[in-house]
């Protein structure tokens, strides 16, 4: 019937993209993707009809439907801010000897005398506005009594006396068109407005929030299931990311060939025997012993803990140490010396292979779900650790991965530059 394909808003990817770029770090593109999927309002759904000549109807943003008459039903409540306003006028109670009146058992509601002339307008509104989805309208007349209580007959005549109107919007100094009832101004609608809303065509877009709830039955449990593969592993929010990293100059690289990251920095190894001050070597050294750390604990590593009771010329000492031990690890992140991923591990670039290349950057997406799904979003910082410090593998059969919806849609954290706040 349909093909479905999903992608993120656009407004919302181009924000991330500049966000991880100022950051400074590297993202986990997988992470990021998870991120837009966790909510129906940070992504969009095409569907594309697979018969060619198959129209698909749609007004505004709203639901879509291969019935033209199922998106125009609901147009007129939906866009009547837009076009009319409502005026309550008060007049007259109507004249005449009316001994009995309408009342719907269920609701209370009065309709007035049968003889009326406002009865079927009211009796029509009241069927549409609140039964015509749970019942017939033969149903709805058996709910219908008369009654003769004066004081029933006098609270109908009160409520009559006030005539709701409806008017167009127009511009200052034009003459809007006034309607008695709402059936003349969608009447109005339909012949004005309606031909202009209405879009069709072979592909149309509709924002997440609308897809779980699209007026035709057989598109929306196609989108449905679209939207739960793609929350489960999602390659297609992935590549339709790749142009907005692209445009932001961010670059894509797979840490040691498992998980796809962005940043503005391509990591590249430091060249050996490369001579460097005291202080970055240090940092290699330290980062490069101790993969994984964060900047608090490279301060603590290289600087030491501040005594409490420390006077103010150590205090100031130690400052100045922070504020240089920052620059020097700013510089190394710049040059791609070290990486900073997006929990504020620190990490050393692989040493280059025989071929002389350091990370795989293809779009073979088998390493990252197999990462994605037993929840590896940060730094891999295990993965450097020699090998006799890993845990044996186990021999038995593993059991499946569990689902961990809530692990994985967490919300991307705020993401901020370097300071030298980070390393106190």
């Amino acid at each position: 019937m349909v093909k479905v394909e999903i992608f993120p808003e656009p407004a919302a990817a181009t924000g991330i993209a500049k966000q991880i770029k100022l950051s400074g770090r590297a993202c986990g593109v997988f992470r990021v993707a998870n991120m837009f999927m966790d909510r129906f309002d940070r992504f969009r759904v095409r569907v594309t009809a697979l018969d060619p000549a198959a129209l698909i109807y749609q007004i505004g943003d709203g639901a879509l439907s291969f019935e033209r008459s199922a998106v125009e039903s609901g147009a007129f409540k939906a866009n009547f801010d837009q076009h009319y306003v409502t005026e309550i006028v008060q007049g007259e109670p109507p004249k005449g000897n009316f001994t009995s009146v309408a009342r719907d058992r269920l609701s209370g509601a009065l309709l007035g005398p049968s003889s009326h002339h406002g009865y079927q307008v009211a009796l029509r509104k009241l069927y549409e506005e609140r039964y015509a989805r749970r019942m017939s309208f033969l149903d709805f007349m058996r709910n219908i009594d008369n009654v003769t209580d004066p004081a029933a007959v006098e609270q109908w005549k009160q409520q009559a006396s006030s005539a709701t109107t409806y008017r167009t919007k127009v511009a200052e100094g034009e003459e809007p068109i006034i309607f008695k009832s709402e059936m003349e101004a969608e009447e109005h609608f339909r012949k004005t407005h309606l031909p202009t809303l209405v879009k069709s065509g072979n592909s149309l877009d509709v924002g997440g929030a609308i897809a779980g709830s699209l007026l035709d039955k057989s598109i929306g449990l196609t989108v449905r299931d679209a939207v739960e593969r793609e929350r489960e592993v999602p390659v297609q929010t992935v590549n339709a990311l790749r142009p907005y990293f692209n445009e932001a100059g961010l670059q894509l690289f797979k840490w040691k060939r498992k998980i796809l990251y962005a940043s503005a920095i391509r990591p590249q190894r430091h060249p050996e025997g490369q001579t460097f001050s005291d202080g970055i070597s240090a940092i290699l050294t330290a980062v490069g012993e101790h993969p994984g750390m964060k900047r608090p604990q490279l301060a603590a590593r290289l600087l030491g803990t501040l005594a409490a009771d420390a006077t103010e010329e150590a205090q100031q000492e130690h400052t100045a140490k922070l504020s240089a031990l920052a620059a020097d690890l700013h510089y190394l992140v710049q040059l791609g010396h070290v990486v900073e991923f997006q929990n504020g591990c620190l990490e050393l670039p692989p040493a280059r292979n025989k071929e002389g290349a350091h990370a795989e950057h293809g779009d073979d997406h088998r390493h990252d779900i197999a990462a994605e799904r037993a929840g590896m979003h940060e730094a891999p910082a295990a993965e450097s650790r020699p090998k006799e410090q890993r845990p044996p593998q186990q021999t038995r059969e593993p059991k499946p991965p569990k689902p961990r919806r809530d692990s994985r849609y967490a919300l991307l954290p705020l993401l901020t530059s370097a300071s030298v706040a980070s390393l106190g």
